[in-house]
């Protein structure tokens, strides 16, 4: 990955210099800065399906939505994807150890099966589904808060 080669150049060069250089360049840049509204960010993940450099990644244990500075290009197709409008992106850096690293951006609530406590999804996306489904007046929404095995369990217990 020649990306990743250049990513490793450089941060050799940052921590040999011992210094940082921070930068706002005027035209095109093939770095850049996301930045994510925690409150309005579901975790839906979307944004990592267009990342296709993998400069966003998610830690599925802890739940966090990270970024690598150093990664990213700076095409934007993360900000067009969300759909929440959470992420924005800047041509500003600065090239320092944390712009290698991956920095946290969001981090999430487990939302845990009512029933067995498996891990299934994130709290805020869950409710944000129920706001949608809320307003439609057929949907059966009492076995959401199961995971997929105990969903169905629940589904055939009531039939």
């Amino acid at each position: 990955n020649r990306r990743r080669s250049l990513v490793y150049a450089l941060e050799a060069l940052v921590n040999n210099s011992g210094r940082e250089v921070s930068m706002r360049p005027e035209g095109y840049i093939p770095f850049a800065t996301v930045s994510c509204n925690s409150e309005r960010c579901t975790q839906c993940m979307a944004c990592l399906g267009g990342c296709r450099i993998e400069a966003m990644s998610a830690d599925q244990q802890q739940l966090t939505l990270n970024h690598v500075g150093a990664m990213c290009v700076g095409c934007g197709l993360c900000v067009r994807i969300c759909p929440e409008n959470a992420l924005t992106i800047s041509p500003e850096f600065t090239l320092a150890g944390d712009f290698f690293a991956p920095a946290e951006m969001a981090k999430a609530e487990p939302m845990a099966c009512k029933s067995c406590g498996k891990v299934f999804g994130t709290r805020k996306s869950f409710d944000r589904v129920m706001a949608i489904l809320s307003k439609k007046e057929t949907v059966d929404t009492s076995h959401f808060e199961y995971c997929d095995t105990c969903r169905v369990v629940k589904i055939f217990e009531t039939e």
